[in-house]
């Protein structure tokens, strides 16, 4: 079971929107959507992170320090990649 990330891009100012949040190993999958002109910037802070994106075959897998760029449209698939807390970071921007 997939549960949605908050990201209120329209409730951001302009530009983009930081958030951070921790994914625990109990937790189920978090969903992040990203319309056409958003993308995500997403860095783990702390522990191991499993990333999917739907309608792609390979998985990702980050650790603390890494980051990548995920560009709309498109949905995402996030969890822990282990028996720790996950940390993460999201700098959302919207892009016209």
């Amino acid at each position: 079971m997939d549960t949605s990330l908050r990201t209120d891009l329209e409730a951001a100012l302009p530009g983009s929107q930081s958030q951070t949040q921790d994914l625990l190993p109990d937790q189920a999958c978090q969903q992040l959507q990203l319309r056409r002109h958003e993308r995500a910037r997403l860095q783990v802070q702390r522990g191991q992170l499993w990333l999917t994106q739907e309608g792609r075959l390979e998985d990702r897998h980050l650790r603390s320090g890494d980051h990548t760029l995920l560009q709309g449209p498109g949905r995402f698939h996030l969890g822990t990649l282990n028996t720790e807390t996950c940390r993460i970071q999201l700098l959302l921007n919207t892009v016209r």
